[in-house]
C-alpha cells in the first residue's frame, strides 16, 4: 500500500470520516447535529435544549511505525473552540478524538469537555 503523501486527499477524507463518526455517535445519543465550517468547531449538537460545540480531531494510526495514539490539543485549539462556543450562544465546548487503527480493524472515539481538560489535564 503506498504511503500517504502531502498531495494526497487522504488526510481530508480521514478527517471527514472522523466528523461523520462523531455525528453518528451524537445522533445515536439523542442529539440533533449540524455541521459547521468555522474556525474552532466542526459540529454543533443539541439535546434537550443544551447545545455543544464540537471540534473533531482524527488520527490515522499506522501500526507499522512508532507513532503515538495521541491526538494533540493545543492551547490555541482550546482558545478557538471556546471563542466559537461563546460567540454562538454560550455552548459547552467539547473535543472529539477519533483514532483509527486500520490494521487492527479498530476505531476509538473519545469525547471530552474543555472544562474537564482544564481541570484534570492542564497543570
Amino acid at each position: 500500500m503506498p504511503k500517504l503523501t502531502e498531495q494526497s486527499r487522504a488526510p481530508k477524507l480521514i478527517g471527514d470520516f472522523g466528523e461523520g463518526l462523531v455525528t453518528y455517535a451524537l445522533i445515536k445519543g439523542g442529539y440533533e447535529v449540524a455541521h459547521v465550517d468555522h474556525v474552532g468547531a466542526d459540529l454543533i449538537a443539541e439535546k434537550k435544549g443544551a447545545r455543544i460545540a464540537v471540534s473533531v480531531k482524527t488520527r490515522n494510526r499506522n501500526t507499522e511505525t512508532h507513532e503515538s495514539d495521541m491526538v494533540v490539543i493545543t492551547h490555541d485549539n482550546i482558545k478557538k473552540l471556546e471563542f466559537f462556543a461563546s460567540q454562538f450562544g454560550g455552548m459547552e465546548p467539547v473535543f472529539a478524538q477519533v483514532i483509527c487503527h486500520a490494521k487492527l480493524n479498530c476505531i476509538h472515539l473519545f469525547m471530552i469537555k474543555v472544562k474537564d481538560i482544564k481541570q484534570y489535564l492542564i497543570r
